[in-house]
């Protein structure tokens, strides 16, 4: 990683502004002629080219200038000053250009180029690509020294088949999950490709995965460490020894590209310690996309077996059946014809009405067992009578109204009392103690020493005098409490 990525792309600004489709013819004409070695291209050849392709009949010549400028300002044209046809002084010194593509633009045009082409996923799956790379670790393992150009050499070609591989394995699989796979899958003209696709896939996964990879992964558990980063000195050696006009890149550098692609290949066979290796997971992808084809097979199947009546065979086979002139031999054409039923247990004692083990199941009584039908939208053919809970509902009614006259007798007779004081009380019922010593909870838990039951009835607790004394209050349970007012 480095900064450069943390900047924005100037590039690109042509694609996105609002002048777009201007600047995007420019880029277009530019690159086709790059592509015809016609490097420079003056003011004039431009705007020729863009009024002939009919989109803007009204550009002039002067916003050709300025598109030109613009494009050179984002670093996508270069200019130098052309003074070639000059007559005069004048005409020499005005400003008069001819532009070149830059390098990094041809690139921009040639990624919108494959885009356009771009049609879903492509990509094969060639098991021979394994067999390439065993072969470049092989030689790896036997070669001693390298000389000038081999150690390039030999990492170019497993780069390459790495690369192809992956990539193109990658997109054919992913070609197989995409929408549009899916849709004709589904159709009955897939049934004509069905062997083809799977006998493909099925290749891959053995030949290439299962037999070739199993043996790269073993060529790779068994290279000497010192060996390979003696290699990836030979290769930066060879990479260093190629003249190139732009900013050379160090040695530090270039070793730790060619270690990096060297640790991808290493952990996409092997794995690493945050999961297992991208070879056992193109191996499982493969082997899903083989299950759902023959999903999607036996589903179409299925549908046109649906479709099919099978009235005339099911007549036929009812009149063979009568035909016979015994049980047994009806016996033995059922089992010809549906073979054996599906087994299921019940529980319980099976009633032979027999102790004689050399009966056969045709020979004694049947036991008879009632199954309930497991269909969801099975319906009882009679429902269950609603039994009525009217009687209970009345009793408890009355158990409850006479429960309520009652408390509402023992309210009423302490409020009509007025007044109590608890130092003169000297026998209440059970009932009557519990709702006294509630109101009087009620009430020194407020701070206002008030408190409002839930019958409507005002309750008031007062301090009684110094001088009082503590009082045993009794009820009917037989407990005696001691209350004291304070």
């Amino acid at each position: 990683m480095s900064e450069s990525l943390l900047h924005p792309v100037v590039e690109t600004s042509y694609l996105t502004v609002q002048n777009a489709s201007r600047y995007r013819l420019i880029m277009r004409h530019f690159y086709r002629q790059h592509q015809r070695s016609r490097y420079w291209l003056r003011k004039e050849e431009v705007f020729e080219a863009v009024v002939a392709t009919g989109f803007f009949p009204d550009y002039t010549i002067e916003q050709c200038e300025q598109d030109l400028e613009a494009l050179r300002k984002w670093e996508n044209l270069v200019a130098i000053h052309d003074g070639s046809n000059a007559t005069s002084v004048e005409e020499y010194l005005r400003k008069r250009f001819r532009y070149e593509i830059t390098q990094y633009s041809v690139e921009i045009e040639r990624m919108l180029e494959n885009l356009e082409k771009a049609k879903g996923y492509s990509g094969v799956l060639d098991p021979k690509r394994f067999d390439e790379i065993e072969w470049v670790l092989r030689e790896l393992m036997g070669q001693g020294e390298w000389g000038p150009g081999t150690a390039l050499e030999l990492w170019e070609r497993l780069v390459e088949s790495f690369d192809r591989l992956v990539e193109n394995g990658v997109d054919y699989l992913h070609h197989l999950q995409s929408a549009r796979a899916e849709e004709l899958m589904s159709t009955v003209q897939f049934l004509i490709y069905k062997d083809k696709l799977t006998e493909y896939l099925q290749k891959f996964v053995v030949q290439g995965l299962q037999r070739s990879g199993r043996r790269v992964q073993a060529l790779l558990v068994k290279l000497d460490q010192s060996h390979v980063d003696k290699w990836i000195h030979a290769v930066a050696r060879d990479y260093a020894e190629i003249p190139r006009l732009d900013e050379p890149l160090t040695m530090e550098d270039r070793l730790a590209r060619v270690q990096d692609k060297w640790s991808a290949i290493v952990q996409w066979f092997l794995g690493s310690g945050y999961g297992e290796a991208d070879i056992d997971l193109m191996e499982k992808e493969a082997k899903n996309t083989i299950t759902r084809v023959v999903r999607y097979v036996a589903r179409i199947q299925e549908k046109q077996r649906s479709g099919v009546s099978r009235r005339r065979e099911l007549d036929y086979l009812g009149r063979w059946f009568l035909s016979l002139d015994s049980v047994e031999e009806a016996h033995k054409l059922a089992a010809c014809v549906f073979g054996l039923y599906r087994t299921r247990h019940y529980q319980g004692a099976d009633e032979k009405g027999s102790d004689n083990p050399d009966l056969s199941m045709w020979q004694v009584a049947p036991s008879i067992r009632v199954l309930s039908s497991r269909g969801r939208r099975r319906r009882e053919s009679s429902g269950q009578p609603i039994i009525s809970r009217k009687a209970e509902a009345a009793k408890a009614d009355e158990v409850y109204l006479a429960k309520r006259a009652e408390e509402e007798q023992i309210v009423q007779s302490l409020v009509g009392r007025g007044r109590l004081i608890m130092s003169q009380l000297e026998y209440l019922p059970a009932p009557a103690m519990d709702y006294l010593l509630d109101w009087i909870g009620q009430c020194q838990s407020n701070e206002s020493r008030h408190a409002h039951t839930p019958e409507g009835v005002l309750v008031k607790l007062f301090d009684p005098p110094a001088s009082d004394s503590r009082r045993k209050s009794s009820s009917e349970r037989g407990a005696k409490a001691k209350v004291r007012i304070s």
